[in-house]
């Protein structure tokens, strides 16, 4: 592990000053519109069984989820 010091150091150069917990060029709406676009995705694939939700905390913006039996027998990729 690094020391304190190394990782403060770290933090301070790629968090945003007046948002600590978010980078600093983190655009709230564009990832919004980027996790829109995955979960569209998702569900055009997979179908209901598609859990999606944002939620804001400091490492994630949203997360998605496809439970196993969602996705179809084992090796099937889905093309056609």
């Amino acid at each position: 592990m690094l020391p304190l010091d190394e990782i403060r150091t770290l933090l301070s150069e790629h968090d945003d000053p007046d948002h600590r917990e978010r980078p600093r060029d983190f655009e709230p709406r564009a990832a919004v519109r980027r996790f829109d676009l995955l979960t569209g995705a998702l569900r055009r694939r997979f179908g209901p069984s598609v859990r999606a939700g944002l939620y804001q905390d400091s490492s994630a913006c949203g997360r998605c989820s496809v439970p196993a039996d969602g996705t179809g027998p084992p090796g099937d990729c889905g093309s056609s």
